[in-house]
């Protein structure tokens, strides 16, 4: 699966592998080659194997059965391997952004002078320049998604594996990705990445493969045209959505909220949302629309202004509990028990319901976020992707009155994407308002009831 007469940097050889305790193979017999200067990127639904796939090749994979080989070439560059990992937060070591992209060079022995040109640069193509000093906690998720790939690239691996690189991305981020990746096959980098979105890459990418029941096929662009459309399939949206009551659900009046270095994130921002209100909020990577959903529920505190979330003033977390759901644009971060089960169960537990209501309730957000099957499951050995849809069935479980999403499409595939709206839409039926944050325009406008987008620390109407 190789361009003959080029030299190849990495060459996958018969590879197999099945995870502990599995008997079948997530991935069979894979055989392909990558070339310096080349790019490939490998497309797949969520749990597919993709990043099974870049874990092998980084050598992380502990345990478990594999057959066949993996080689790579550095041909002389200090670094063979450089993997951005889907979940960027199990990556990020450092507190501020410049020692990140520092420490990969530093750790392989560049020169003091040579790290600091290799951080600056990364994080200049990046568009991270004048973010050195900041602190990496308190950026949002794309940015973050940026800092660790400068701190992959400022090492200058000879080949560059990506998991999901847009997944967090605006689409700015997304073209400014994309000439990263144009530079690198010019330096003779090679690079493979796995990703949802393989259109985003189109002029870029050399061959295009897709990782189905373990095996790979390669495709053209064309294959998946069309494929990735939100557009409601049957038994989707509501051709006519449910009216928003006159009683608000949230108020927000005049809210200001800074940064502790001193930015203005929202500025005098006021909000208005009815109860059954389906309400997209759609804003750049950095906007504040994590921070907003933080102070809807109490998480964070405004500097000025006020704010009522289900019938309650100045909310705290303690407040809300059973009323108000928050999904973590990071899933891992709400995860923590032993079992899927006990997971969706939690809230319900520590609200005192008795164990026979607690099973119904919790099968059926379970079987509503198509996550049943995982319900003995450690959440932890899930696919990032089918970790969301966990996420989301311990948060709807106890059939919030309000359910704020912070990105909740990040690791998901299109169809999956149109399954969650569906969700969704099911729930503000019942009488739910969703307060969906994205940085993607929502293309398919009859899934809710308003867009509103989030800019200069404001509030318009889409």
């Amino acid at each position: 699966m190789g361009n003959r007469g080029m030299a190849w940097a990495l060459k996958v050889e018969d590879f197999s592998y099945s995870y502990p305790g599995n008997g079948e193979a997530i991935l069979r017999s894979l055989s392909f080659t990558v070339n310096r200067g080349e790019c490939v990127c490998i497309t797949g639904s969520s749990g597919a194997g993709k990043s099974t796939l870049l874990l092998a090749i980084q050598g992380l994979l502990k345990g478990g059965h594999c057959n066949g080989r993996i080689t790579i070439d550095a041909n002389g560059w200090k670094k063979p391997v450089g993997l951005l990992f889907q979940n960027v937060d199990s990556q990020i070591l450092c507190s501020t952004v410049e020692e990140e992209a520092a420490f990969g060079p530093d750790a392989i022995g560049f020169t003091g002078e040579e790290t600091a040109a290799q951080a600056h640069h990364a994080l200049q193509s990046v568009g991270l320049a004048g973010f050195e000093k900041r602190n990496v906690d308190r950026l949002s998720a794309g940015e973050k998604q940026r800092v660790a790939l400068a701190a992959v690239l400022s090492s200058r691996p000879a080949v560059v594996l990506l998991d999901e690189p847009t997944s967090q991305l605006d689409e700015q981020g997304k073209a400014d990705l994309v000439q990263i990746i144009h530079e690198l096959k010019r330096q003779g980098h090679a690079l493979l990445i796995a990703d949802h979105e393989p259109g985003v890459f189109h002029g870029v990418v050399d061959r295009l493969f897709q990782l189905e029941k373990g095996c790979l096929r390669e495709r053209s662009f064309g294959f998946f045209h069309g494929s990735g459309s939100y557009a409601p399939g049957p038994g989707g949206a509501d051709s006519s959505k449910p009216a928003s009551s006159a009683e608000p659900a949230l108020e927000m009046d005049g809210i200001v909220w800074t940064e502790p270095n001193g930015k203005v994130v929202l500025d005098c921002l006021s909000l208005r949302i009815g109860r059954g209100e389906f309400v997209y909020l759609y804003g750049e990577n950095g906007a504040g629309k994590s921070s907003l959903l933080r102070l809807m529920v109490g998480l964070e505190s405004p500097q000025a202004g006020s704010i009522r979330t289900a019938g309650i003033t100045a909310p705290k977390p303690e407040q809300l509990v059973g009323n108000v759901g928050l999904l973590f644009q990071n899933p891992q971060k709400q995860l923590f028990e032993d079992s899927v089960f006990s997971e969706a169960a939690f809230t319900l537990r520590m609200l005192k319901y008795g164990e026979r209501e607690v099973m119904p309730r919790v099968n059926g957000a379970l079987a509503l976020c198509e996550v049943e099957r995982f319900a003995e499951r450690s959440p932890f050995t899930l696919s990032y992707g089918e970790q969301h849809r966990v996420a989301l069935a311990s948060v709807i479980a106890a059939n919030p009155e309000v359910l704020l999403l912070d990105e909740p499409f990040a690791g998901l595939d299109f169809p999956q994407r149109r399954r969650m709206l569906t969700i969704l839409s099911r729930l503000q039926r019942n009488g739910t308002t969703i307060i969906l944050a994205s940085h993607g325009p929502l293309p398919a406008g009859e899934w809710v009831n308003r867009h509103i987008i989030l800019k200069n620390g404001k509030i318009s109407e889409g």
